[in-house]
């Protein structure tokens, strides 16, 4: 019976697979069609079956761009590049597109020490690390394994350097990963998909507009009240907007 249920369930989840690549490849058929707002109905509805890929939302992020609709066209950019930071073309049209937005924030200064380490946590994706950190402590096996069973002192010297080397390296790439992992979670962002959108001083409607915002701006989200999110910028300016007019990264 088990085996039946196991069966039916790798057959049910082919059959997802197959309608997720469906839907895909009909999406870049539209979109060379220029048939845009049918190509992002098509990608968007494999995001909702749960299906994410740095190709899917770069594609529909140009879709976006092309149709001119600036905040979800930076909102799947950064999508795209969380999985893949390392992806020129995605940076590329990141930049274009942040470029139509309206608002000019000028970023506060970081520290030389500060911006070196944050563009190293942030050189690869965590899957990537994952991945790398599972190589150097394979490696750090197999060298150790080749340093217990050589029997030439030069061969044993560089199988000991190399595996403990190896060791090393896996051990500072997990923390390299643990300090993404804790940075996304310390770090809230979201990208505004509002046309405009009044900051206020407080989480209600009688407070003070202190400045406006404009669609593809982002922003990090402080913490939430309601239907109001405390929201910073990259100047130190902050204040109070409705969560609606923004969308969580």
């Amino acid at each position: 019976m088990k085996n039946i249920v196991g069966l039916f369930i790798f057959l049910m989840s082919i059959g997802v697979c197959a309608q997720q690549t469906e839907s895909f490849d009909r999406g870049n058929a539209l979109y060379t069609a220029k048939k845009y707002e049918e190509a992002i109905k098509n990608y968007l509805r494999v995001i909702e079956e749960g299906y994410e890929s740095e190709e899917l939302y770069f594609n529909l992020a140009n879709a976006y761009y092309k149709q001119n609709e600036i905040g979800p066209s930076i909102y799947y950019y950064e999508k795209a590049l969380s999985l893949n930071p390392t992806n020129q073309d995605i940076k590329n049209n990141l930049t274009f597109a942040r470029n139509a937005t309206v608002d000019v924030i000028d970023e506060i200064p970081q520290g030389f020490l500060s911006k070196i380490f944050k563009r190293t946590v942030s050189l690869f994706s965590l899957q990537t690390w994952a991945w790398l950190s599972v190589f150097c402590i394979l490696s750090f096996v197999l060298l150790f394994i080749g340093y217990q069973r050589s029997s030439d002192t030069r061969k044993k010297r560089w199988f000991f350097v190399g595996s403990w080397l190896s060791f090393g390296i896996g051990i500072f790439i997990i923390f390299l990963a643990q300090q993404q992992q804790s940075l996304k979670a310390n770090n809230q962002y979201a990208i505004i998909f509002a046309k405009e959108s009044a900051v206020l001083s407080e989480p209600n409607l009688g407070s003070e507009e202190l400045f406006e915002l404009h669609e593809g701006t982002k922003v990090k989200v402080i913490s939430t009240v309601n239907s109001w999110k405390n929201i910073r910028l990259a100047d130190g300016k902050s204040g109070w907007m409705f969560s609606k007019n923004l969308k969580e990264l």
